[in-house]
């Protein structure tokens, strides 16, 4: 009878658990006992085993009608047709909401969602954004943005505010994927959003994913207005995580014109945090062919010879590459009549910029007749350069900077 099958059944699977011992004398018993099983039992036996071996469970259709048509009282049942819920997809519906509704075991209720967005049952879905498990709201609200074309609707965006760091994490993937100026009160909120995976020790730097998706999806906007840019402004002030800061200020210089440009330029020129100052210094080089000429003419000698070692490098590529060849070579002799700072003079001899001969040539004899450094140069950068080779045209701390710069960086594999 029903009873019965259902018995034997939870039997198969929990026959099929005990498996999970490795080396155990349990497997060997259970080896035994497998092989006198009924063909249709053995089949239940090892589709359920199926699942911890990552192979596609099959079934007879006998076996198939046996599970399908068993009362489903037991969670164990109820997973099974869940996991086989493209065989069940007709009737798995019912276990699906089941275990979402009853169930406290975290990993069920996130197979059982997996499940519904597999087999697109939008009501589960949809309900599932209500969830007590964050990982099951995420993964819901997940299938509805991908569904849906931007803007989201509010329902979704007001998970923002969401305890569970994966479901607002769900949401600033799913900005990032979708960008659209509604999204931008939402991605505010997030792009100070301070969850991270890791602790902080002292000195380091903060790493919060979920702020960094936000930036990322803040910058692909097709404008920003001024408001916006005033409080990206504060944020990339207050954020202790660089990659967020970078984002937000290469941002800012994008979009904010000259007079926040400018702005960028004096937080990287004036005295201040040297954090802000190099994140400041690097926006300008990212979003150079962005600058207003007159912020790149005020990156003079002067600066470039004041600021801190680990600035001046920055400002003098984003300088080099929009300058014309002859303002290059009057930049360059400004720079080389300060032995503190003749590595600098390498910068604007990088390969990669637009230049003549001429312009190479003048540069080259502001240096040591003969330094090994123009070799390098001139062969492309292809060798990674140690201090020492350019050890004798400024500070270590700058010359260190300047190679940091030029040398090849490792390929990513």
């Amino acid at each position: 009878n029903d009873g019965n099958h259902e018995r034997i059944i939870e039997l198969m699977i929990g026959l099929a658990d005990t498996q999970k011992f490795d080396n155990d004398d349990r497997n060997i018993d259970a080896s035994a006992a497998i092989e006198n099983l009924d063909p249709l039992y053995k089949e239940l036996y090892y589709a359920a085993s199926s699942f911890r071996k990552d192979t596609p469970p099959s079934l007879s259709k006998a076996s198939s009608n046996l599970l399908r048509n068993v009362s489903a009282s037991s969670v164990s049942i109820r997973m099974l047709r869940i996991r086989m819920h493209k065989v069940f997809s007709d009737i798995v519906g019912e276990d699906i909401e089941w275990i979402l509704s009853h169930s406290d075991d975290k990993a069920l209720c996130i197979e059982a969602i997996s499940a519904a967005v597999c087999l697109g049952m939008s009501g589960i879905i949809q309900a599932a954004l209500s969830h007590k498990f964050a990982h099951v709201v995420a993964k819901a609200l997940t299938a509805r943005a991908e569904e849906i074309s931007a803007p989201l609707p509010d329902e979704l965006l007001s998970l923002m505010s969401k305890t569970g760091s994966p479901v607002r994490r769900a949401l600033a993937t799913a900005l990032l994927s979708k960008p659209h100026q509604e999204h931008l009160p939402a991605l505010l909120h997030l792009v100070k959003d301070q969850w991270s995976t890791f602790s902080r020790h002292y000195g380091e730097d903060d790493y919060f994913p979920i702020a960094r998706l936000a930036a990322e999806a803040i910058a692909n906007m097709d404008s920003i207005g001024h408001d916006v840019l005033q409080e990206l402004q504060a944020i990339a002030l207050e954020s202790s995580d660089r990659a967020v800061r970078l984002e937000l200020l290469c941002t800012i210089a994008a979009f904010g014109g000259t007079p926040l440009q400018r702005w960028l330029a004096e937080l990287a020129i004036k005295p201040g945090r040297i954090q802000l100052r190099r994140a400041a210094a690097r926006a300008l080089v990212a979003k150079c062919l962005q600058l207003d000429i007159a912020i790149i003419r005020s990156l003079s000698t002067d600066v470039l010879l004041t600021v801190p070692y680990t600035v001046a490098p920055l400002l003098t590529i984003a300088a080099a590459v929009r300058l014309t060849p002859d303002e290059r070579i009057q930049l360059a002799r400004g720079l080389a009549t300060n032995p503190q700072r003749r590595a600098l003079v390498l910068l604007l001899l990088w390969r990669e910029l637009e230049s003549t001969d001429e312009a190479i040539h003048a540069i080259e004899s502001l240096l040591p007749r003969g330094h090994s450094s123009i070799s390098w140069i001139s062969k492309g950068l292809k060798e990674v350069a140690q201090d020492d080779l350019i050890a004798d045209l400024g500070e270590p701390e700058l010359c260190h900077a300047v190679l940091e710069l030029l040398n090849p960086k490792p390929v990513k594999t």
